[in-house]
C-alpha cells in the first residue's frame, strides 16, 4: 500500500515504463530471485479495457526484492443532459 501511495504522489518513479507485458517481463527476468511473467492480454478490436499497464520497478518488502507493477485506470464519465 505504501508503494502505491508513493507512486501516486510521484515520489516512487518506475524503473521501466511500458504498456507491453513482454517488455516488463523481459526487464524483470534477471532482476528478481523468482520467476515473474505478466500474462499476455491482447486487446480485441472495439474492446475498451478498464486499465492499461504503465510500467514497473523493483521495491523491497520484508527485506526481500519484490516487483511493483503499475496499471493506469481508464476513468470515463458520461454526463446526462
Amino acid at each position: 500500500m505504501r508503494s502505491h501511495r508513493q507512486h501516486a504522489e510521484g515520489s516512487l518513479p518506475l524503473d521501466v515504463r511500458s504498456e507491453s507485458q513482454e517488455t516488463v517481463n523481459g526487464w524483470f527476468q534477471d532482476k528478481l530471485p523468482f520467476a515473474l511473467a505478466l500474462p499476455a492480454s491482447l486487446e480485441q478490436p472495439g474492446e475498451e479495457r478498464p486499465n492499461r499497464l504503465e510500467g514497473a520497478r523493483l521495491v523491497r518488502f520484508g527485506g526481500q526484492a519484490a516487483a511493483y507493477i503499475a496499471y493506469q485506470m481508464q476513468v470515463g464519465c458520461e454526463l446526462a443532459s
